[in-house]
């Protein structure tokens, strides 16, 4: 089968759907069919078009996510007319991907991350006419003639049902991932108690809240180091948190990581004390379930599909209040944690998932 992966990003940008996509592209390939994915070239140092894994990789010389969406269709059609199924992803992949299935004839399936309907108008590091113009392109693409729609999580399936009651194509696949790191914690810590926040930079990530538990910590004389791995895209919100740091005088007890390779990220992780996950909201979090996979306990917001995903040792806090996220903070270097079963979202049950879908609309 020859399927056409349309994304915003893909591999080496970090985030939750670039990981769905890589694995099951990898996974794919491995079991005999094409893939192809067309992205953007966030980065031009970056090939335009190389393969990866076997995954042929075309990246449309538009660096601009925005150029991608408006524009990117009149360079994907040849690649679109050769495949069997197309499968996109919102936000700005979703657009260009319709308008070229149905120029030629191809069934488009998306997957659904997140859906924040009113949240837009409560997030930090946007303007107003951004939160009026993202809200607006939210509900154009939520109403997109897709052949069929996941959602990863029951959160996020819920949401789409409630805003389209009357869609019977929607189903949900949890995204999947590979148990292969092993259960080990070295004995070097490089303070008696860090935690690490890990993932995307994002208007949902809560790292403001993050930030200013920080401040409350430090001003109550806890002793830590909270670890912050992040890329340094996009701009506006990286230097956005950096000046927050020194305006809150919490650069000794933050240390910043960029571009980490996979078993330095892994080795950062393993020897923190906990990951911290305080966003407003989430569809799935693979920084969720990666942890709890590695056996490192997680602290936690109840928002969005954080309930569903973390398990294991872990702590919520409520309210998105950076005074309850110290309080939780607190509450594990004292190691009082709750705990309940491990989940496992296993891989091979999202490949098989995704190519039951292939196979329904390919024919």
């Amino acid at each position: 089968m020859n399927i056409v992966f349309v994304l915003e990003h893909f591999y080496p940008y970090i985030g939750g759907v670039e990981k769905l996509f890589y694995s099951l592209s990898k996974e794919l390939v491995k079991q005999g069919h094409t893939v192809t994915v067309i992205t953007t070239r966030f980065d031009k140092s970056l090939n335009s078009n190389e393969k990866i894994n076997e995954v042929n990789v075309i990246r449309l010389n538009l660096r601009n996510r925005y150029l991608f969406t408006f524009f990117g269709v009149f360079f994907m059609l040849k690649y679109i007319k050769k495949s069997d199924i197309v499968h996109t992803t919102t936000y700005n992949a979703a657009l260009p991907a319709v308008l070229s299935g149905w120029l030629t004839g191809k069934k488009v399936i998306v997957t659904f991350h997140e859906y924040w309907g009113k949240l837009w108008f409560s997030l930090p590091y946007l303007s107003f006419i951004e939160r009026i113009m993202f809200s607006f392109y939210e509900q154009i693409i939520l109403r997109l003639p897709y052949k069929h729609i996941v959602g990863v999580s029951e959160y996020t399936v819920g949401r789409l049902k409630e805003k389209l009651p009357n869609k019977k194509n929607i189903q949900l696949i949890y995204n999947g991932l590979e148990y292969t790191v092993e259960q080990w914690k070295p004995k070097t810590r490089i303070s008696d108690f860090s935690f690490c926040y890990y993932g995307r930079l994002g208007v949902s990530k809560g790292l403001d809240i993050l930030l200013e538990a920080c401040v409350i910590l430090k001003q109550r004389k806890v002793s830590f180091d909270c670890k912050i791995i992040i890329p340094k895209i996009p701009q506006k919100i990286y230097f956005s948190v950096l000046n927050s740091i020194l305006k809150k005088d919490i650069a000794d007890v933050i240390s910043l990581y960029h571009n980490l390779s996979f078993e330095n990220l892994r080795e950062e992780l393993l020897i923190s004390d906990c990951v911290v996950i305080p966003s407003y909201t989430e569809g799935f979090c693979f920084s969720a379930a990666e942890a709890v996979a590695m056996g490192i306990p997680v602290i936690a917001s109840k928002n969005g599909a954080l309930p569903e995903v973390v398990s294991g040792k872990h702590i919520f806090f409520e309210k998105n209040q950076p005074s309850f996220l110290a309080d939780a903070i607190i509450k594990a270097k004292n190691n009082d944690w709750d705990f309940c079963n491990v989940k496992k979202f296993e891989l091979d049950s999202q490949i098989s998932q995704y190519l039951e879908l292939y196979n329904k609309y390919s024919k």
